[in-house]
């Protein structure tokens, strides 16, 4: 009794799809047998009936007449009897019954084994997802009760490695802010600048109308912009007085080294154009490329015009800081040639927008808070 009891027990923790499997097999292996048995019998005993009219014949005719001819008509009129019909169509019904049961069984075999298989090929789609670096689309839940626990562990286990892939990132790039702050603290004129940068790129991304995703990526290339000037010597870079020609050449490579270095992290690659290309020009005149007006992407077009308001409206050592009227004035006379003209009319309608807000509070807000 205990053995059949867990025997019971294990039977009714297996999957509904494997029990419906079991079933459809039992009774394979109970119909066909019978169906087979029972054809067999009634094959046997049509050939005994058979053979016992063809007897009985045989005797009558050799007793009302002793010809061959007669014994080999009678022979003949056998299949044709009334009983001898039904016993063939008994046979074709048989036949018809057991190859539909086949059908069935091997039906249902197919069917069933599909469900049985459809939440297993689901569970590997999901670790493949995970394999490739997918780790946003969550495991999907499944009807079967071991499946869906199995499945809920996969997806806590890919939670917990998203959170720990993101506290990574953030590592990464909190190393690389930090390392664009020591740039800064380098020069006093250019504290603040990233973060000013990213302050004025950020609603004018969203005055553009660029989604979320879009103006995450602007954020994290405007403060890794500058992380090229890592590689600019310091007479190079805090030279009060016009640079030479071969330091301005040195100078310009900031970009270009901006992009090897975030290279490195290969999760921020989209941001690389970005920041490769926020001192190119609209008119094609900028570097290090040299690329033309919608070539440049627009993120770059952004961090473009942010990046040169700010810088012109911070001091530096050869020159005092220019006014909002005066830096605005200039960027009109820019649009179309050093700046995109759509970005520069969206930046400065958001300063308007800010002015009349805040009567010019938040510009003066973004300097002195850093």
């Amino acid at each position: 009794m205990r053995a059949i009891r867990k025997a019971s027990a294990r039977a009714s923790s297996l999957p509904l799809s494997i029990k419906m499997l079991v079933v459809t097999l039992a009774l394979a292996m109970a119909l066909v047998p019978l169906l087979v048995g029972g054809y067999i019998s009634l094959e046997t005993t049509r050939q005994a009936l058979i053979d016992d009219k063809r007897t009985d014949l045989r005797s009558n005719a050799e007793e009302v007449i002793n010809s061959i001819h007669l014994h080999w008509m009678a022979a003949e009129m056998l299949p044709n009897s009334a009983f001898l019909s039904g016993a063939d169509s008994m046979r074709k019904w048989m036949g018809i019954i057991i190859g539909f049961t086949a059908f069935l069984i091997v039906t249902l075999t197919f069917f069933i084994s599909r469900m049985a298989l459809k939440p297993i090929n689901q569970l590997i789609n999901s670790v493949q997802n995970m394999t490739d670096g997918d780790l946003t689309t969550p495991v999907p839940e499944m009807a079967d009760r071991e499946m869906s626990v199995l499945a809920r562990r996969f997806d806590i286990l890919r939670l917990r490695v998203l959170d720990s892939f993101g506290e990574l990132q953030q590592g990464y790039i909190d190393l690389a802010k930090a390392l664009v702050a020591s740039l800064e603290a380098r020069d006093p004129y250019t504290a603040g600048h990233t973060e000013r940068v990213g302050q004025y790129s950020l609603p004018l991304a969203r005055e553009l109308g660029l989604s979320d995703a879009e103006i995450e990526l602007i954020k994290r290339a405007a403060e890794l912009h500058d992380i090229g000037k890592v590689g600019v010597p310091d007479s190079v870079l805090l030279k009060a007085d016009r640079l030479t020609p071969s330091e301005a050449i040195e100078t310009k490579r900031h970009p270009s080294k901006g992009g090897e270095i975030v290279r490195y992290l290969g999760f921020l690659r989209e941001v690389i154009p970005i920041i490769e290309g926020h001192h190119e020009r609209y008119d094609g005149k900028g570097y290090p490329h040299g690329l033309r007006g919608e070539d440049i992407p627009l993120g770059a077009r952004i961090l473009a015009v942010a990046d040169s308001y700010d810088a012109m409206t911070s001091s530096r050592a050869y020159r005092n800081a220019l006014n909002h009227e005066r830096v605005s004035e200039i960027l009109e006379q820019g649009a179309g040639t050093q700046w995109d003209p759509k970005v520069v009319a969206a930046f400065l309608g958001v300063l308007r927008k800010q002015h009349q807000t805040d009567g010019g509070y938040w510009r003066q807000r973004v300097h002195s808070s850093l």
